[in-house]
């Protein structure tokens, strides 16, 4: 997963401080909801019933179904007081437009800013591959696969505090019911139509609805609960040929405001425009806005810091009941949607991530008794026309903030990039076992379809190779296309260079796979590197107490005895966020409270090297970790997995005849008193030309 950045002239670099302050007054707001009794959280079961965790801050509700996890709030309140943890080093592409965090404590609760930056590459990827599963599903029940797509705005008054809830609500249904009406013309030619620039119907294919909110920051500061929320929504269309934009606006908007007779819309709060790069379906642009966030991080940014829950100012209490009903109106609710082919697609991706479970066979104590298996790997490094390929963020580089000041790039060595990119390689590759024996029914005869159409990598190094020169050939033709056809000087440029340093990222990727083929032959199948989550933990940890100020303590002769920081619970707090059952060293220990002697050195040891030297010397420490370039689905479980998930199971149904015979062992219950009742089930009390035949 990787953090993303679209605009020109801008890198990761410029918009972390942003998010690090939108990720602490986030964690703040939510702490504060529970403190407040706003939030509630969800109530220890099992385990957590028995074994219950010490809290510092204990919640003042609870419920069967919280507002936050019982974990996810421990894991908040156990680091309330730390910094949130500044993200010094990160891994990066060549032009830092796409980054990788090396480690973060992340609270996973929903939509937190350094949680939805962590999903945001995922979920882009995977909605690429849902626009290509569209293509092919629209190839294959129309004949083309060239989408054109147009993106709206719906919008409605702003709604005043307390009613959010309520307005997204309607305005879900209302976006559905103006969906149907477009799928209705293409089906029924009775709903509501749209037309090319000629006046000829258009076909609708599909629709991407993303329902997004923001708060009216005069309204906010004034105190004033009217108008509070504008809750909108961004709507791609996807149809078998261009709308005309002008008419298809006016259809729209028409059909909205009748949805919304309640309100006088103004035609200048909506919006339709294609979603076209220089004359090319820009398939960036619509996967964009298919996965905006239902509230924006940096929203955050404008809400108070909230210090004491029992004695609030009445800014800070409307501040914190206006973030509190924002985000109780978008967790857990389906606030993006997918309609028609785009919806088939994304039930086929969904089917690919699910997988099956099964077993697990490997060695390590720690793991479940069970594993997910899928191949959702595979999909995303494949692709279904070898001449559209997408070339992804490849890690390449590191960027470290200097505490002076600005930031220093270093180029990542062969290992460590393995270990950045780890997730384009684990189960990248894979082949159809042969003899799979499908089942028959419409839903599998599709998906057998889609996969036979799919183009796998090839097992091994080789095949990685090939697809890294696949890579470049993509990269080649998009300079081509750019060179002719983007006029603009500056977009021109910026294009250009943006190609060549993803054309600089690919070159060095396939040298650090052409040297693994060169040492493991090119039928290699797995790959070596380091456990870098542990020595990025411990430089965590490590940049956490200079920010806290951390002076070690020496004895007369100059031995290591303590530690001391800014704050006297600091270090409890450290050793309660460090050590961790997964933690692979040895020296912590869950009795104490205080460092080990070994973090003790480690930071004296921190303090006198350079980063660099840091990891090198961490590394001795560190164990290996094998990545399987090849997906596990054998055969079996690939059968296994069809059978249990595209199988239809047969409805224990009685035949008709079997349905009469009084106490059958088909039907023991059915008595000869109740066969003239079960009769009458299928007399429609009309006597005509059919009844008379069984008179």
């Amino acid at each position: 997963m990787a953090i993303r950045i679209n605009k020109q002239h801008k890198t990761i670099m410029d918009k972390m401080p942003d998010v690090i302050r939108s990720e602490y007054k986030f964690r703040n707001l939510i702490l504060a909801g529970v403190m407040a009794g706003m939030l509630s959280v969800t109530e220890p079961k099992g385990k957590q019933k028995k074994h219950p965790h010490h809290f510092h801050n204990r919640p003042v509700k609870w419920a069967e179904h919280g507002d936050i996890g019982y974990e996810q709030y421990w894991n908040l309140d156990r680091t309330n007081g730390l910094f949130v943890p500044r993200v010094t080093t990160l891994f990066s592409n060549g032009s830092a437009t796409a980054a990788k965090l090396t480690f973060i404590n992340n609270v996973r609760i929903a939509h937190a800013p350094l949680r939805e930056l962590n999903e945001a590459s995922e979920r882009t990827s995977k909605m690429m591959t849902v626009l290509d599963t569209t293509k092919m599903l629209q190839l294959k029940e129309f004949g083309s696969s060239e989408l054109h797509a147009a993106m709206a705005t719906f919008t409605i008054p702003n709604c005043n505090k307390g009613t959010l809830d309520d307005a997204i609500s309607e305005m879900s249904k209302l976006i559905s019911k103006l969906v149907k009406a477009l799928k209705d013309a293409s089906n029924n030619q009775n709903g509501l139509q749209l037309y090319d620039d000629d006046g000829n119907p258009v076909q609708f294919v599909g629709a991407l609805m993303t329902i997004e909110v923001t708060i009216n920051q005069k309204k906010l500061h004034s105190m004033d609960p009217d108008g509070l929320f504008h809750p909108h929504v961004h709507l791609v269309l996807l149809t078998s040929d261009d709308l005309d934009e002008v008419d298809g606006r006016k259809r729209l908007f028409s059909y909205w405001q009748g949805l919304n007779s309640n309100y006088v819309l103004s035609p200048d709060a909506f919006n339709l425009e294609h979603a076209y790069d220089n004359g090319e379906t820009d398939d960036a642009r619509i996967v964009s806005e298919a996965t905006k966030y239902a509230a924006k991080p940096s929203m955050y940014k404008i809400l108070p810091t909230i210090k004491n829950t029992q004695n609030m100012k009445t800014y800070d209490q409307f501040a914190l009941e206006t973030f509190v009903e924002l985000f109780k109106a978008i967790k857990g609710r389906q606030l993006k949607r997918n309609y028609g082919l785009l919806l088939e697609a994304t039930g086929f991706i969904n089917w690919i991530t699910d997988g099956v479970s099964v077993k697990y066979q490997g060695n390590d104590p720690r793991h479940p008794d069970n594993e997910r298996i899928n191949i959702l790997n595979a999909i995303m490094s494949g692709s279904f026309d070898e001449s559209k390929v997408h070339v992804p963020d490849i890690m390449t580089n590191s960027y470290t903030v200097k505490p002076t000041g600005g930031y220093e790039r270093l180029t990542l060595s062969d290992d460590e990039m393995v270990y950045a990119n780890s997730l384009l390689l684990q189960g990248s590759t894979w082949e159809i076992p042969a003899n799979i024996k499908w089942p028959n029914n419409k839903k599998a005869d599709t998906y057998k379809w889609l996969l036979e159409h799919f183009v796998f990598i090839k097992p091994g190094i080789s095949g990685l190779i090939d697809q890294a020169n696949t890579w470049l050939q993509a990269l080649d033709r998009r300079m081509n296309w750019v060179h002719y056809h983007v006029l603009d000087p500056d977009e021109k440029l910026d294009k250009t260079i943006k190609i060549r340093k993803q054309i600089d990222d690919v070159h060095r990727w396939l040298n650090m796979l052409n040297t693994i083929e060169s040492i493991e032959g090119p039928d290699a199948t797995t790959i070596q590197t380091h456990d870098y989550h542990a020595v990025y933990k411990h430089v965590s940890l490590m940049q956490l107490m200079d920010a806290h100020h951390a002076k070690l303590v020496r004895d007369n002769n100059n031995k290591l005895t303590g530690v001391t920081f800014d704050k006297p619970d600091v270090e409890k707090q450290l050793v309660q966020t460090y050590s961790s059952d997964d933690d692979p060293l040895q020296y912590w220990n869950g009795s104490t409270s205080f460092l080990p002697y070994g973090i003790l050195q480690e930071y004296a040891f921190w303090q006198r090297r350079t980063l660099q030297e840091f990891k090198d010397d961490r590394l001795q420490h560190t164990p290996t970790k094998t990545i399987d370039l090849v997906s596990k689905m054998d055969g079996n479980t690939m059968q296994k997995w069809l059978d249990k998930s595209l199988k239809v199971k047969p409805k224990k149904q009685l035949s008709f005849h079997q349905m009469f015979v009084a106490g059958s062992p088909q039907n023991p219950l059915l008595t000869d008193d109740k066969l003239d009742e079960l009769c009458n089930l299928f007399d429609d009390g009309t006597a005509g030309d059919t009844d008379e035949l069984f008179v």
